[in-house]
């Protein structure tokens, strides 16, 4: 959930809203007697989030879902979206460990792009925390940012959707996304 915390003013645009967190327990009635004790509770319940439902398809599913726009002009846009997304997201200070298409939802309306799953990711805090514990030594020049978006870099989040992206689509169905900056970092980091 901190990522939603973190991602909070683009929930609605980019990600889908989170309404609430969760916490689900098991009724006393479900367990044998005597084994729902105050230290093991925390082991029989199920924490999440309510979130915000995209009805659409997967990113994945470009090529063949019939939610999907029948003009295939118009995917590129699609993709270039998600990848957009993703940077926006990278430039909010969470990178995303698994980022890949099945890591998208279109909404089947408005055709719009967003991301999920951010159960696997690290943040700009705890990422700078780490590397000035294991790998700064005294005197030697380093700056936060510059270590930060090469670690972006290095997990390529926009690639993971851009270039599975424009590879599917060139194998599946002969559509090629190269007039498409669908790479996305390197041209949104000159960009920004």
């Amino acid at each position: 959930t901190r990522a939603y915390e973190w991602l909070r003013d683009i929930q609605g645009r980019s990600i889908p809203r989170m309404y609430a967190h969760v916490r689900l327990m098991l009724s006393s009635s479900d367990l044998p007697p005597g084994i729902l004790q105050p230290a093991m509770a925390r082991f029989f319940e199920v924490k999440g989030v309510l979130l915000e439902r995209i009805s659409g398809y997967n990113l994945e599913d470009l090529g063949t879902s019939p939610l999907a726009l029948s003009k295939t002009e118009n995917w590129g846009a699609i993709v270039q979206s998600a990848v957009d997304a993703a940077h926006d997201i990278n430039k909010r200070g969470v990178v995303m460990n698994d980022c890949q298409p099945r890591n998208v939802m279109v909404d089947g309306r408005s055709q719009m792009p967003f991301l999920i799953d951010f159960a696997d990711c690290y943040f700009k805090d705890a990422f700078q925390e780490r590397w000035e514990w294991d790998e700064w030594e005294e005197g030697e020049p380093w700056d936060p940012d510059v270590g930060y978006w090469e670690a972006a870099m290095s997990n390529n989040n926009t690639g993971g959707i851009g270039h599975r992206m424009k590879l599917n689509l060139l194998r599946a169905k002969g559509i090629d996304l190269s007039t498409y900056q669908v790479s996305g970092l390197r041209r949104d980091r000159r960009r920004d």
